[in-house]
């Protein structure tokens, strides 16, 4: 078999084991799989030196190749993944006067569904608009384009929070009561996509339609 080709199925074997054992898929503990790698690494030089065969030195050349791309997948790319699909839980501060939370979206690599658990307290009654709020959701970098989100708003009459599906499809809106959720009370909420984006955006909460806020609002949200 070519020695290049023995290096880049070593590299290949390797690296998808780190990303299996990242994903807890391989139950290791982290320093079992430390230890084993550096062991390993160790006992194919003596080996080397006692055989000297071509066949050995390829698979030594190719491991430590592979060990190093793992620690650049470590050290680079596994805490770039973790931070595009990663959503910290947060209390979310809409100012009065504005329409943003803060961060207006943060990109993904892969989404589907998304599910929350989300507290709308005393700041969250408002007079004087019918407008949909937005709370949260995920889609394509054009959110106006293909996107799915839940809006909110406050119903008077029920003294609660009216929740909607609030979806872009195709530029078309679609917006259609969900349910009422009290408020002061945990609320766990399930966003499901009929398609999968992909290299989309994180949506957060967004006060509007058109009129900001009259007061800060505050809501907090954690991600399941």
């Amino acid at each position: 078999m070519n020695g290049f080709l023995i290096v880049g199925l070593i590299c290949l074997v390797v690296n998808v084991l780190f990303w299996l054992f990242a994903s807890n898929s391989i139950k290791v503990s982290e320093k079992v799989g430390v230890y084993t790698a550096v062991g390993v690494g160790i006992i194919l030089i003596p080996i080397y030196w006692i055989t000297e065969a071509p066949v050995v030195e390829v698979i030594t050349i190719g491991y430590y190749i592979a060990f190093f791309s793992v620690i650049i997948n470590q050290m680079l790319i596994f805490p770039l993944y973790n931070y595009l699909n990663g959503l910290k839980d947060k209390k979310y501060v809409i100012k009065k006067g504005n329409h943003y939370s803060g961060k207006r979206f943060k990109p993904f690599l892969r989404k589907k569904e998304q599910t929350v658990e989300v507290l709308f307290n005393d700041s969250c009654r408002y007079y004087g608009t019918e407008q949909v709020n937005k709370l949260f959701g995920f889609g394509s970098m054009f959110v106006h384009k293909n996107s799915h989100r839940i809006g909110w708003r406050f119903n008077l009459a029920s003294d609660s929070i009216e929740l909607f599906t609030y979806k872009y499809v195709n530029k078309k809106r679609i917006i259609e009561h969900l349910k009422f959720v009290d408020i002061n009370k945990k609320e766990t909420i399930e966003l499901k996509s009929d398609k999968t984006y992909y290299l989309g955006a994180n949506y957060f909460p967004y006060f509007g339609g058109t009129v900001t806020a009259t007061h800060d609002v505050v809501i907090s949200i954690k991600y399941l």
